[in-house]
């Protein structure tokens, strides 16, 4: 018998890879390289159909695509229905049937979205600013259990600290915790194991399920395990960069060799640039969210978005350190380089 050729799979390889936050070294960044040349060109309906509603209009899909544009509407069916739609989507060889389980990921990934906002602005009611403990633990009756993770992400990335937000359902609460640099959130569910029901993950994100009853105990020791286990340095939030720059280094002749160093991933990170001493000339707030900057060093202008940075607005001045991603924008057949940020602070700060 032929061995079969598996090649044709390396497509489905490279979605879960990336969708499931795998490292992206040694042989998951071969198997990933190669799934990307086989989904760029997949004639599978299932893809040709997600690439359609995910708005992916070029032959060419990046490692990024398919993290913030097919995994979210893949895991929404999932977190807020049946994920035999996403399995079904993957494996249909039927382009109708496909275009239809699309739009139905689509429109539950719109549904997933709404209810994190929710989540996201009534859990930040509750922390206020978060308190002066070293972790967060938080818990409704009005939260979906396959929402809270992402929230919790939120909320660690804005208090820089380790967050627990549980959807209580009956006697139980199913919750997510995500921690930070520094953090253990594994060993801290383990050191009040005697008051959960299970638990399980790693040292970032894990999962757990707890009793009404035990709720209160469970908030009690799981901060006080943080409050013992964590120092202030612990809680500093970092960002690390890869080189310093200057606006007038940037080129589309650099970027092009970036991207011969993709894909990029889990453990895997692109290049974090930084420009130092910047001025910022202005700020407009997009989508009630986002913040788009224009910003100047050693004579040269640069555009730039921050994402779920509105908050900042309006930050204007001069002497600034930016913390950035440059990518290619492209407008009407012309390309140009903009600044994806990824933080901003004062300059000597």
């Amino acid at each position: 018998f032929a061995n079969p050729n598996l090649k044709k799979y390396l497509d489905l390889v490279c979605i879960g890879t990336i969708a499931d936050m795998v490292p992206l070294v040694d042989e998951n960044r071969i198997l990933v390289s190669w799934g990307l040349k086989e989904l760029s060109f997949s004639a599978r309906p299932g893809i040709v159909a997600l690439k359609e509603v995910s708005g992916i209009n070029t032959a060419d899909v990046t490692a990024e695509n398919i993290a913030f544009q097919f995994a979210p509407r893949i895991n929404a069916a999932g977190r807020l229905a049946h994920a035999d739609t996403a399995l079904r989507l993957l494996i249909t060889e039927d382009p109708g049937e496909a275009r239809l389980l699309a739009k139905k990921l689509n429109s539950e990934n719109i549904s997933r979205q709404g209810v994190e906002a929710r989540i996201l602005t009534e859990a930040l009611e509750l922390a206020v600013d978060g308190g002066a403990d070293r972790a967060l633990v938080l818990a409704s009756d009005n939260w979906h259990a396959g929402v809270v993770g992402i929230v919790a992400g939120r909320l660690a990335e804005r208090f820089a600290k380790p967050v627990a937000l549980i959807a209580m359902d009956g006697d139980t609460g199913r919750g997510s915790v995500r921690g930070v640099k520094g953090c253990n959130v594994v060993e801290g569910l383990k050191s009040v194991a005697h008051l959960l029901e299970r638990y399980g993950g790693h040292r970032a994100a894990a999962g757990l399920t707890v009793r009404r009853d035990k709720l209160d105990d469970f908030k009690a020791a799981f901060v006080e395990y943080m409050n013992s286990n964590l120092s202030d340095e612990d809680l500093i939030p970092e960002v690390e960069l890869d080189c310093m720059v200057s606006f007038d280094e940037l080129n589309l002749r650099l970027l092009g060799e970036l991207k011969r160093l993709e894909p990029f991933g889990q453990a895997n990170e692109k290049p974090l640039f930084c420009a130092t001493g910047a001025d910022i000339l202005n700020t407009e707030v997009v989508k009630e969210k986002h913040l788009r900057i224009k910003m100047r060093q050693n004579g040269m202008v640069q555009n730039a978005m921050a994402f779920r940075m509105a908050g900042l607005h309006p930050i204007k001045g001069n002497n600034f350190d930016v913390a950035f991603y440059p990518y290619v924008d492209e407008w009407r057949g012309v390309q140009s380089v903009r600044l994806n940020v990824k933080d901003i602070k004062p300059s000597g700060v």
